[in-house]
């Protein structure tokens, strides 16, 4: 069972039998109709566990020690990242530190894009942003997997 979807919800108002539009929501019900984006996971590598009963469940079951390791997050530039989260919008940035990215999502779930090429390697800090705000970022090394890597 997954938590809840939170689509954008907007008024709208027409005088032509629905031609054409106008966006009449106010700002207060945008903001307090839907929270900010989450990370869950990063091409298949979990970063938390979402706040449902499901996961809950799923985090009662496997075990965790104590000193575990926050996970290795790579990607070389031009490779495709897998984000898995919630609050995503059809419109969303992806902020490699300074360098945005847009990327959309048909769920609300997932966001599939690519690492841009001309991207310096090095570890960045990653979030994504839409309307309803921004995640807290996470630490991504752009370049090369060494051969102690996990």
């Amino acid at each position: 069972m997954a938590g809840p979807t939170f689509a954008p919800v907007e008024l709208l108002s027409t005088s032509d039998g629905g031609k054409t539009f106008q966006v009449i929501t106010p700002e207060a019900a945008i903001a307090a109709s839907s929270p900010p984006p989450e990370l869950f996971a990063v091409n298949g590598r979990l970063l938390r566990f979402p706040a449902s009963r499901t996961a809950l469940a799923l985090r009662r079951a496997i075990p965790t020690p104590e000193n575990t390791m926050r996970p290795l997050l790579r990607a070389n530039p031009g490779e495709s990242l897998d984000i898995k989260g919630a609050g995503f919008l059809i419109e969303n940035t992806v902020w490699f530190g300074c360098y945005p990215v847009q990327a959309t999502s048909k769920d609300g779930e997932h966001l599939l894009l690519l690492v841009p090429n001309d991207l310096p390697l090095a570890t960045y800090p990653v979030s994504i942003e839409n309307a309803h705000g921004k995640t807290t970022p996470i630490q991504l090394i752009v370049g090369p997997k060494r051969p102690c890597d996990p």
